[in-house]
C-alpha cells in the first residue's frame, strides 16, 4: 500500500497545478475526497495491522484543521470558513499519507525526484505557452509568466524556490553522474521563468535567500555553489535577451524553444564538467589552507560575496554599469520597485486588516473573512479579495489564538527539520529543505501564495523530505502518549469533512447543470438541490432567488419564496456590503422599494464607498416619498444620505493619495441631484435648491440636470409666489429664472421649460 500511496500522491503532486495551482475551491473538492478514502483506508490498516506510531513525531499536526472548525461556528462568511477548513483537513491528510508511505529508503530517495520533476513541469509548459505550442488561460499576464497559477507573483516565487532546491542538491558530497544531470537540467528553465515573471518583490527576496544559502553551505561546496549559481545566472540572461517573453504574438516558436534546450544543455555540460574535473583541485585547494585559519575561511567567502551584493545593489541603485548590462525588461521592473503605488496600497491593506482584526482578536472572524468584510474598514476605495500577506490572513481567519497554535505547529516541524541538520552528516537535503521553504514563507508577508492548494502540497512534500532525511534518536514522550488520541480526532475530521467535501462538490455540479441547462423547470431543480446540498453558497442563493422571480407572474407564491431566499442571503453572511447590496437590488427588480432602500442604506453602513447604493437609495427613498400622502420622512432620508454622500466624496477628494488607490472607481454620481432637487423642492428648501443649482453650474458638462435643477426652481416660485432677488419682490418664477439665463442661449431656455411642464404636471 506504501507504494500505492507515494504513486498517487506523486501524480496529485505533480499535476494539481494544471487546476489553477488549486486556487478555487471548486477544482479542490475531488482531491480532497480521494485523499480522504486514502487515510481512512490508512487508519483501518492502523487498526488491523498496527502502524500508528509511524505517524508519532508529526501527529501534532492533526490540531491544525481544528482551528479552522471552530470558526466555522461564528463565520462572517460559513462558505469561507467550511472550504478553509476543509482544505486543512486535505493537507494534513496528504501530509500524514505522505509521511508514512516514504518510510522506506526506496520511497524516500524519490522525494526530492519527484520535486523537481513537478517544477520542471511547471516551468516547461510555461515555456511551452510562451512560444505558442500550448494554450492556458492567462499563463502569461500582462507580458509576465504566471503559468497554471494565473498570478505572475506565486509562479516566479515557485520558480525561485524550486531553482535554490535544485542548486542545493548539487552540493551533495556524494552526487552520482546522473543526479548531477538531473538537477542541472532544469536550473535555467526555473531561472528563465523567475526572471520573466517579473515579481519585484522576489526581486529582492531571492538574493537574501541564496545568501542564505551561501552561509549554510561550507567550504568547497561554497565555491560550487556560486559557480553554478553564476554559470546558470548567465546563461539565463543571454537567453532571455535573445528569445521573445509573454509575446502574445509568438506562434510555434520553434527557433525559441531550440534556444531554451541548448540553453539548458550547455549549462548542464558545464556544471557537470565542473563537478566531475574540478572536485580534486578544490579538495586539495581547501586542504592546503592552514588549520587554525580554514573555520575562517567559509565566513570570507560569505562576506565578500555579501560586499559584492551590496556593491550590486548600489550600482542598480544608482543605474550604473551592473544596471545597464540587465535586459530592458528586468530594469524596468526594478526601477518601478520605488515608484509604483502598489508597494504603498499593501501597507494601507496591512493597517485596515489590522483594524479588521480588531473586531474578533482571540478567534478571528473566520475563512476568507477579508474578501467578505474589509471593505467596512477600508481607508479607501481599493478592489482587493486578498490582504496580500497571509499571516495577516491567518490572523483574522483564526484570531490570535489560531496563528500561536498555527506558527507552533509549524515552527515545531521546521525545529526538527533544523536541529536534524545540525546533527546529521550530509546537510545537503534539510538545507535545500530550509531554503525552499524559506523562500515560500517569506514571500507569503507580500502575496497570497498560500491561498493555492498546490503551494500547500509543496510545502508539505518539502518538510516530509526534511524530516524523513534525518535519523531521529528521540521521541517526545507526550507525543508518544496522545498520539492514538490525536489521530482519532483527525480520523473524526476527516469523516465530517469528506461528508462536506462530497455536499459541496454535488451542490457545484448542479450549479453547473443549472447554468447550463434552458428549461426554467430543469434550471430551477437543479438550483433548489445546490441550495439544499450547500445552503451557504451566496452565488447559489441569487441564482436561486432569480429563479424564483421569473416564476412570480406565472404563480403569486413564489413571491414569498423569492422573499425568503432573500433574506437567507442577508442571514448567511450580514456583514457582506456586496451581498446586501446585491439583494436591494433583487427587492428593486420586485418593486418592494422599501425593502430595496433599507437594504441599499445596510449595505451604505458596511461600506461608505459604495456610490451604487447611495444612487439606488436616494432614487427609492424620493420613489416612495412621491407615492406617498405622508412623504416628508422619505425626503428627508434622501437627503440624509445625499448629504452623506457628499461628505464621503468630500473627504476622498481631499485625501492627496485617494485616486491612486480608486480601483473601485468611486465617484459621485450625477444622477442623484435630479432626485434630491424633488426633494428640496417638496420639503420648500428653496436656499438648498439653489445651492445645488450652483454646484451642477460649476460642472460645464450637466445640463439636463442644470435644466431641470432651474426648472424645479421655477416652479417653487410659481407656486409659492413668494421670495426675493437682490431686495426685490419675485412675482414669476418664469421671470426670474429666465432673466438669469443668456438671452442668447434659447436652446437651454427650451429645454427649462420644457422641464417646467413636466414638473406642473407630475405635481400638480
Amino acid at each position: 500500500m506504501a507504494w500505492f500511496t507515494f504513486v498517487v500522491l506523486s501524480l496529485f503532486f505533480i499535476f494539481s497545478s494544471y487546476e489553477k495551482g488549486l486556487y478555487f475551491h471548486k477544482d479542490f473538492y475531488g482531491f480532497q475526497i480521494i485523499i480522504f478514502t486514502l487515510f481512512i483506508t490508512l487508519f483501518i490498516r492502523f487498526l488491523l495491522h498496527k502502524g500508528m506510531e509511524k505517524l508519532t513525531l508529526i501527529s501534532v499536526a492533526a490540531f491544525l484543521p481544528v482551528v479552522y472548525l471552530i470558526s466555522t461556528f461564528y463565520a462572517a462568511s460559513p462558505q469561507g470558513a467550511w472550504d478553509s477548513f476543509l482544505r486543512w483537513v486535505t493537507y494534513i491528510a496528504f501530509f500524514f499519507l505522505l509521511y508514512w508511505s516514504v518510510e522506506k529508503r526506496k520511497i524516500q530517495r524519490l522525494l526530492p525526484i519527484v520535486f523537481v520533476v513537478a517544477g520542471g513541469w511547471i516551468a516547461l509548459y510555461m515555456l511551452l505557452e510562451n512560444f505558442g505550442f500550448v494554450n492556458f488561460h492567462q499563463a502569461v499576464v500582462q507580458g509576465r509568466f504566471s503559468g497554471f497559477f494565473q498570478y505572475p507573483n506565486t509562479f516566479g516565487m515557485m520558480m525561485a524556490a524550486f531553482f535554490v532546491f535544485s542548486l542545493s542538491m548539487l552540493m551533495h558530497s556524494d552526487i552520482k553522474r546522473g543526479a548531477i544531470i538531473f538537477y542541472s537540467s532544469p536550473l535555467v528553465l526555473f531561472f528563465l521563468s523567475f526572471f520573466a515573471s517579473y515579481s519585484r518583490t522576489m526581486y529582492i527576496i531571492f538574493p537574501v535567500i541564496w545568501l542564505m544559502g551561501l552561509f549554510l553551505f561550507k567550504g568547497i561546496n561554497q565555491i560550487k555553489y556560486i559557480v553554478v549559481s553564476v554559470v546558470t545566472c548567465l546563461i539565463s540572461l543571454i537567453v532571455y535577451s535573445v528569445i521573445q517573453i509573454g509575446d502574445p504574438s509568438a506562434n510555434n516558436d520553434y527557433l525559441g524553444l531550440l534556444v531554451v534546450i541548448i540553453a539548458s544543455a550547455l549549462a548542464t555540460l558545464i556544471i557537470y564538467l565542473f563537478h566531475q574535473y574540478s572536485k580534486n583541485k578544490l579538495e586539495l585547494f581547501i586542504d592546503s589552507i592552514p588549520s587554525n585559519k580554514k573555520k575562517y575561511s567559509q565566513y570570507i567567502i560569505v562576506v565578500v560575496t555579501f560586499v559584492v551584493a551590496i556593491l550590486g545593489v548600489l550600482d542598480i541603485a544608482n543605474k550604473g554599469l551592473v544596471f545597464q548590462a540587465l535586459p530592458d525588461g528586468i530594469q524596468e521592473r526594478i526601477v518601478s520597485i520605488g515608484e509604483s503605488t502598489t508597494s504603498r496600497e499593501r501597507f494601507i491593506f496591512y493597517e485596515d486588516a489590522l483594524n479588521v482584526s480588531k473586531d474578533s482578536p482571540v478567534f478571528g472572524h473566520g475563512g476568507e473573512a477579508w474578501s467578505t468584510i474589509y471593505r467596512g474598514y477600508q481607508q479607501l476605495p481599493y478592489q482587493s479579495n486578498k490582504i496580500h500577506n497571509e499571516y495577516l490572513e491567518w490572523l483574522l481567519d483564526i484570531g490570535w489564538l489560531g496563528l500561536i497554535v498555527k506558527c507552533g505547529i509549524f515552527l515545531y516541524l521546521y525545529f526538527l527539520i533544523a536541529h536534524g541538520c545540525l546533527k546529521s552528516e550530509n546537510k545537503t537535503i534539510p538545507i535545500a529543505v530550509l531554503l525552499s521553504s524559506s523562500v515560500i514563507f517569506s514571500h507569503s508577508f507580500f502575496d497570497f501564495n498560500l491561498s493555492y492548494g498546490t503551494v500547500w502540497f509543496f510545502v508539505f512534500w518539502l518538510i516530509t523530505m526534511g524530516i524523513r532525511s534525518i535519523e531521529f534518536d528521540y521521541t517526545f514522550t507526550i507525543l508518544t502518549k496522545i498520539r492514538t488520541y490525536l489521530l482519532t480526532l483527525f480520523l473524526i475530521l476527516v469523516l465530517v469533512a469528506g461528508v462536506f467535501s462530497f455536499r459541496f462538490m454535488t451542490a457545484e455540479n448542479h450549479y453547473q447543470q443549472a447554468t447550463d441547462s434552458s428549461g426554467l423547470a430543469e434550471i430551477m431543480r437543479h438550483s433548489e438541490k445546490a441550495v439544499n446540498f450547500n445552503p451557504y453558497n451566496v452565488n447559489y442563493l441569487f441564482n436561486l432567488a432569480d429563479n424564483y422571480s421569473q416564476m412570480i407572474q406565472h404563480e403569486s407564491g413564489y413571491l414569498a419564496k423569492t422573499e425568503e431566499v432573500l433574506q437567507n442571503l442577508v442571514n448567511v453572511e450580514p456583514k457582506n456590503s456586496n451581498v446586501i447590496s446585491r439583494v436591494g437590488i433583487r427587492y428593486d427588480r420586485l418593486g418592494l422599494n422599501e425593502q430595496a432602500f433599507n437594504h441599499y442604506y445596510d449595505a451604505i453602513e458596511f461600506d461608505k464607498y459604495d456610490d451604487q447604493s447611495y444612487t439606488r437609495a436616494i432614487i427609492n427613498a424620493v420613489y416612495l416619498a412621491n407615492s406617498e400622502v405622508m412623504s416628508d420622512s422619505w425626503y428627508t432620508k434622501s437627503i440624509e444620505v445625499y448629504d452623506r454622500y457628499q461628505s464621503t466624496v468630500r473627504e476622498f477628494e481631499e485625501n492627496p493619495i485617494g485616486s491612486d488607490h480608486n480601483s473601485r472607481e468611486f465617484s459621485f454620481n450625477s444622477e442623484v441631484y435630479e432626485y434630491v432637487g424633488e426633494a428640496y423642492f417638496k420639503m420648500g428648501n428653496v436656499s438648498d435648491l439653489k445651492e445645488l443649482l450652483a454646484n451642477i453650474q460649476a460642472e460645464d458638462s450637466l445640463k439636463e440636470e442644470e435644466a431641470k435643477i432651474t426648472a424645479l426652481i421655477m416652479l417653487y416660485y410659481e407656486v409659492n409666489g413668494e421670495g426675493e432677488e437682490n431686495g426685490e419682490p419675485v412675482e414669476s418664477g418664469e421671470t426670474y429664472i429666465l432673466g438669469n439665463i443668456e438671452s442668447e442661449d434659447t436652446d437651454f431656455q427650451n429645454q427649462v421649460l420644457d422641464e417646467l411642464s413636466n414638473y406642473r404636471n407630475k405635481f400638480e
